[in-house]
């Protein structure tokens, strides 16, 4: 199982700020925000092995789609999310938890489209290797965002594989969503898809019919009324679902630790 928390993103719990940042990290900054809202996570997942986060769009320079170098353009605007992230961070993932920096796309980025002409080459790859530098210093996997229709031999296929490489032991990197049957260059990549998405559309993907790298399936589409134990029921059946297909659930996890569920009896 693993935690995902929203940095930035439509199905935010606190108010977005105006760069779309969630209102208790720019309030307690990375130390403080990891301390009190993902450290009793990473405590209560310890029950069930090594702990797993998803931090989705840690940086949250958000224009339309999630973007690729949404990093710099978070540094340019001196946002919160790029202040101390990987001092913060590492000692984290020294301790052992493995975190997933889930971070944009290059569709529709035009700071990438721009370098997509003859002899920019260099410019798209150096681009891409800063915006996912501080994730990888700080020790974490990588998700890329909308990935799954890369051509084989593209720049953005050819970059993601670039990255993959240069990250640490034991991290993996994830494209989103499943790799389908069109692309059979991508059936070795892990994955991470919205629960929603996958059912509707498991038919299309390839895991079912090849053998993929993990499956990771999001659930951030729920129907959040009632009480914290109502909440952590619904989020418990569509968990035990996806564990049941042998597949990873992802999202919150605070409502089952909340409404007393033991990590290790559950998974």
């Amino acid at each position: 199982m693993i935690s995902a928390i929203q940095i930035c993103g439509q199905h935010l719990t606190t108010p977005p700020t105006k760069y779309g940042v969630r209102a208790d990290l720019v309030a307690l900054g990375w130390p403080a925000f990891i301390e009190k809202i993902i450290r009793p996570e990473i405590d209560w997942l310890k029950e069930a092995g090594k702990p797993r986060i998803l931090l989705h769009n840690p940086f949250c320079a958000v224009a339309g789609a999630f973007q690729f170098d949404q990093f710099l353009h978070a540094r340019n605007a001196g946002l919160v999310t790029v202040d101390g992230f990987v001092e913060a961070w590492r000692p984290i993932t020294e301790s052992g938890v493995e975190v997933i920096g889930y971070i944009g796309t290059f569709h529709g980025d035009r700071d990438f489209l721009k370098r997509r002409g003859p002899y920019t080459g260099d410019n798209y790859i150096e681009r891409a290797i800063e915006s996912a530098k501080p994730l990888i210093n700080a020790g974490m996997g990588l998700g890329f965002d909308w990935s799954h229709d890369y051509q084989p031999g593209s720049r953005e296929s050819e970059t993601i594989e670039v990255l993959r490489s240069m990250l640490n032991d034991g991290c993996k990197a994830y494209i989103e969503p499943a790799p389908t049957l069109a692309f059979p260059h991508l059936y070795n990549w892990a994955s991470i898809t919205q629960d929603d998405l996958f059912r509707k559309y498991r038919e299309t993907f390839a895991v079912n019919e090849h053998e993929t790298g993990e499956v990771v399936r999001w659930v951030d589409e729920l129907d959040w009324g009632g009480t914290v134990a109502d909440v952590a029921s619904r989020l418990a059946g569509r968990y035990a679902a996806i564990l049941d297909d042998d597949h990873t659930p992802a999202g919150p996890t605070s409502h089952l630790r909340l409404s007393g569920y033991d990590a290790n009896g559950f998974v």
